[in-house]
């Protein structure tokens, strides 16, 4: 890379347990912890609470609008922790 830009901004008004990103292709989440499915667990419950937040929905319609658009996919595997990212698909 030659050159990176980044754009922080600081939301004092959110409550966030784990980090988020907004890349151009949709939101993620990230859970991490010793094994994979409690990694998991983390990163879904995560997305679940974007999700309500930012598309101002139920945690049902939530899990059902879920089940279609978010993915789960491995973040690492090479320490202590393990980590498990979920993807909204846009």
């Amino acid at each position: 890379m030659e050159e990176v830009r980044l754009r922080l901004t600081l939301r004092r008004d959110l409550r966030i347990t784990s980090p988020r990103v907004r890349t151009p292709e949709g939101w993620i989440t990230l859970g991490f912890a010793p094994d994979l499915d409690t990694a998991a667990a983390h990163a879904a419950s995560a997305m679940l609470d974007l999700m309500m937040e930012e598309l101002h929905m139920s945690r049902a319609d939530a899990v059902a609008l879920a089940s279609a658009r978010v993915h789960l996919r491995i973040t690492q595997m090479v320490n202590p922790l393990r980590g498990v990212h979920a993807v909204l698909m846009e």
